[in-house]
């Protein structure tokens, strides 16, 4: 059985149609053009971010320099400078090498245990799991026992507030951990901890500029990587503590309002 409109209604309904699918083809094109336009617009956030161009800088702050040593007295041990500074930042800032303002920076296991069969809460993760921002398909994991995992765990010893960045495989995806899994890593992930504001070092992670830098300086043959040694001299640009927190706000204030925008079109 058929339904069949006369020949003029079967015209019209095939040019309504067609019509429609071209509103729809351009509709999508426009949402792909808009959602092109809010990667770059995050993009130039993080860049005018990390050159101290986004907040004004205040007087009254205590310079980068002042933090720097104190986190050097705390540690009995001088903060590295960087000798070929990247590009210029405001005086109150400072570059150092990353391992200058860490308090915790180590890889996972680089022989990873096996598996036990069954679910546990006890669980191992790589690389593939760090997405941007957030901890990704958990249900892809090594499942590990108890015993096993207090033995993994003396490594990276991963608490809430830590950075998790990929260091093997597809390179400088990060995220900050929320604390709410019992997890430790393979050797494709970097956890690390700072005396600065964390979210400030994501962003500048985030940023084209700490990107290119990773491509440039992994090795390897088989699969890139970009390890500890690499990442401990990677050089980072300090603001004054409270500006570090200026920015902050002001970046996830904006982040969020392109979210939103971005949502919408969905």
């Amino acid at each position: 059985i058929f339904p069949l409109p006369p020949l003029n209604e079967q015209n019209s309904i095939v040019t309504s149609i067609e019509n429609i699918f071209e509103q729809i083809e351009h509709l999508d094109q426009e949402k792909s053009d808009l959602q092109t336009i809010i990667k770059q617009t995050k993009s130039k956030i993080l860049d005018l971010a990390i050159h101290g161009k986004l907040v004004p800088q205040d007087p009254n702050d205590e310079p980068a320099e002042e933090l720097l040593k104190r986190i050097a007295t705390s540690d009995n041990r001088p903060y590295e400078k960087v000798e070929d500074e990247p590009f210029e930042i405001p005086d109150s800032w400072r570059w150092v090498k990353l391992t200058s303002i860490c308090n915790k920076l180590v890889d996972g296991d680089h022989n990873p245990p096996k598996s036990v069969e069954e679910q546990t809460e006890y669980i191992m993760a790589s690389s593939r799991n760090i997405n941007y921002d957030r901890l990704d398909d958990l249900e892809n994991v090594r499942y590990l026992s108890k015993e096993v995992f207090k033995i993994e765990n003396n490594r990276t010893k991963a608490e809430k507030g830590d950075i998790f960045f990929t260091s093997v495989g597809t390179i400088g995806r990060s995220c900050i951990y929320s604390g709410d899994y019992n997890i430790c890593f393979q050797r494709s992930v970097t956890v690390l901890n700072t005396n600065i504001n964390n979210q400030f070092l994501k962003y500048f992670f985030d940023s084209n500029f700490f990107q290119t830098y990773v491509i440039e300086h992994s090795t390897g043959t088989a699969q890139m990587g970009f390890y500890l040694k690499e990442m401990a001299n990677s050089p980072i640009a300090i603001p004054p503590m409270h500006e570090q927190a200026r920015i902050v706000d002001k970046v996830s204030e904006l982040f969020y309002q392109l979210d939103q925008i971005q949502n919408n079109l969905i």
